[in-house]
């Protein structure tokens, strides 16, 4: 399937910069994954 504009990681991405925050992604050791946004208010 083909991405599309507002999905997935680069989507949040974009998201969480229009309001000047950070988006950060990746794996946690031993196992899973680690989704942090931070938005400044």
């Amino acid at each position: 399937m083909a991405a599309r504009g507002g999905h997935g990681l680069l989507g949040m991405r974009e998201r969480v910069a229009l309001f000047h925050g950070t988006l950060t992604a990746g794996p946690l050791s031993p196992r899973g994954y680690r989704v942090r946004a931070m938005i400044p208010l």
